[in-house]
């Protein structure tokens, strides 16, 4: 059951990087009597299709494929161990939700999710997950994305990869209005970040970053406050998919790397 004027938040089944930016969100959002009504999390299963999933594979280096094999191993371990919700809340989604005392669901269709719920006018579905909302017209709620790269060039898939490949000096957090393209709607909010070399670490950094940019669109939206709500100016190539094994070969021959730093290693180990 919905309440009036209720912010559901979306995001996909993760326990490296999701705890962390929500757990952040749910901060800066209390800051500004935000409060979330509902965490809904997205299974990860039947994302892509076998070709892909063996692309998404080969883009981290082995090392980089150990650091998060460890963080997802002891997340998942620390979740279910008997002790108190204080030491370890940090570790799922699931349990910041709980810990924040926010209803939290489990889902596999995202689509059949949202069909049965009574959206009103005033309610606001942010999503931060991989699964398309179809019809995005039909429904009386605001529905709003967050994208980790600059729409106007790298929609769809990988934008940091894509952006490091490309050379660029910093990268984009976008949030924008969901319409019925990929990553084609109206801007609402956005902030660039300064890349280094590791495609790790700047993920890292866009959680952060995501973090603010995401809050600062709800904000606007929840407070009523003006948004210039022009149409994002897009490059009709500005689509990506999967890498190639050559584009991978690529990213690594201009001397960039997957792996994490030691620092952010540590950071995301963090349960509490």
């Amino acid at each position: 059951m919905l309440i009036n004027n209720s912010l559901i938040v979306v995001i996909s089944q993760d326990v490296i990087f999701k705890p962390f930016f929500v757990s952040n969100l749910i901060c800066i959002l209390e800051k500004e009597n935000i409060k979330i009504s509902h965490i809904v999390e997205v299974s990860s299963k039947n994302l892509s299709s076998q070709k892909e999933k063996s692309n998404i594979g080969k883009t981290w280096s082995f090392y980089a494929t150990v650091q998060f094999g460890f963080i997802f191993i002891q997340k998942k371990i620390t979740s279910i161990l008997p002790i108190p919700l204080s030491l370890k809340w940090k570790s799922t989604v699931k349990l910041v939700a709980r810990k924040n005392g926010i209803p939290y669901k489990f889902i596999n269709d995202l689509n059949k999710f949202l069909s049965h719920l009574n959206l009103k006018e005033d309610d606001l579905v942010f999503s931060f997950q991989h699964q398309i909302i179809k019809k995005p017209e039909t429904y009386k709620a605001t529905l709003i994305n967050c994208h980790p790269g600059d729409v106007s060039k790298y929609r769809g898939i990988k934008p940091i990869f894509w952006s490091m490949l490309d050379k660029n000096k910093e990268g984009q957090v976008s949030v924008h209005f969901i319409d019925s393209g990929i990553d084609t709607g109206n801007l609402i909010s956005k902030k660039g970040f300064p890349f280094n070399k590791s495609l790790g670490d700047n993920y890292y950094e866009a959680y952060k970053v995501s973090s603010l940019v995401a809050a600062d669109a709800i904000k606007k939206l929840k407070k009523k406050e003006k948004i210039e709500n022009k149409p994002t100016s897009i490059n009709p190539y500005s689509y990506k998919s999967q890498p190639n094994r050559l584009e991978i070969k690529r990213f690594y021959n201009n001397g960039l790397k997957t792996r994490l730093s030691f620092i952010n290693f540590i950071r995301l180990l963090r349960n509490f």
